[in-house]
């Protein structure tokens, strides 16, 4: 049995072909040559019917990175598990809405909410899918970052609607959210087992995204405080957090590196820690260190920068207790692990 069309989210860069056409699809490496998809056995099957309500638009003028002219940079697409909804951002080389990207939108919103459902042939689900939320994120600054810093919906709620086991989540363009929701189930139940909350802890949630893990500690902590550097993250963290009627938790926007050295007295008796693929600052790792929480939770999506920080915890006094790797990214060596250190 091979997992298909597992992912929940897709960001397909848009150009122009060697003819002129406007084409989406993904780059060919080492370059930023884009080569057209007509099929991803990753993807959710909906992707293939907005590319091509897309690349047949004739509103689309393509970006050109190499004269930073043009207006489509990128197409973002994120899709629910448990529900029927799909997000389609379009990424604009603007800073803000200006008359051509409201012409681009306003021609392309009929085509794309007139897609239907359509069937997932998944290994996860079979739930029809259709588009519920247009939003335009707007990126003028030349470079590699695909998203920009504001985002302006168009159509819809501007989220899409997740669950993971029975907390139900609502997830922006710009914040975090694990693209495998069958394997990210059991990431978190693997992070919520090491921690092993009996209802009275203090647990510090860092790198916490929309609160994905904050919440479903919180189900079995005393308190949990959630950290993320991403405004919009902690928007959405604060809202689902009302939205699953859970009141034991705080969420602050900040970057753990510098939020944990304010903290005096931190008394953590968990830290969780999730962060991106380049690892936690010395200086978060120092402080939850100092902090000499109990137990320290630590998921990764890299190896590498986990091996590296897992040697500062051990010299300051833990060990490394249990670890657990989970084929999160199907058809690739990328894993994610879980790793439980407890004091020495």
């Amino acid at each position: 049995f091979v997992p298909c069309f597992f992912r929940n989210k897709a960001q397909y860069p848009v150009g122009r072909d060697a003819v002129g056409d406007t084409v989406m699809g993904f780059y060919a490496g080492h370059s930023h040559r884009i080569i057209s998809t007509d099929k991803c056995y990753l993807g959710t099957p909906i992707n293939e019917a907005i590319r091509d309500v897309i690349t047949g638009c004739d509103e689309v003028v393509p970006y050109d990175e190499t004269s930073h002219t043009g207006l489509l940079r990128h197409v973002m697409i994120r899709r629910s598990e448990h529900y029927p909804d799909v997000m389609v951002v379009l990424v604009v080389n603007s800073s803000q809405m200006t008359r051509d990207v409201r012409e681009m939108a306003d021609v392309l919103l009929p085509e794309l909410l007139g897609i239907g459902d359509v069937a997932e042939d998944s290994y996860q689900s079979d739930e029809a899918k259709r588009v519920t939320s247009v939003v335009v994120s707007f990126n003028d600054k030349p470079g590699n970052v695909i998203m920009g810093d504001r985002c302006e919906t168009v159509y819809g709620e501007g989220y899409i609607r997740d669950r993971i086991g029975d907390v139900e989540y609502h997830i922006s363009a710009l914040s975090f959210y694990q693209v495998n929701p069958v394997q990210a189930l059991k990431i978190y139940d693997k992070a919520i087992e090491y921690a092993n909350l009996t209802g009275s802890e203090k647990v510090y949630d860092l790198c916490c995204g929309i609160g994905t893990l904050s919440l479903l500690a919180a189900r079995s902590a005393g308190k949990v405080y959630g950290i993320e550097i991403l405004p919009e993250a902690i928007e959405d963290a604060k809202k689902n957090a009302k939205l699953n009627d859970i009141k034991n938790v705080k969420f602050t926007a900040t970057a753990a590196e510098e939020y944990l050295p304010r903290i005096k007295d931190m008394k953590a008796d968990v830290v969780i820690l999730d962060p991106p693929r380049s690892g936690m600052e010395r200086l978060a790792l120092d402080a939850i260190a100092k902090a000499s929480p109990a137990r320290i939770v630590y998921v990764s999506c890299d190896p590498a920068t986990q091996a590296r920080d897992i040697k500062v915890f051990l010299a300051s006094g833990y060990r490394l207790q249990r670890f657990t790797v989970i084929d999160q990214f199907c058809h690739t060596s990328h894993v994610e692990s879980v790793a439980l250190f407890e004091r020495a």
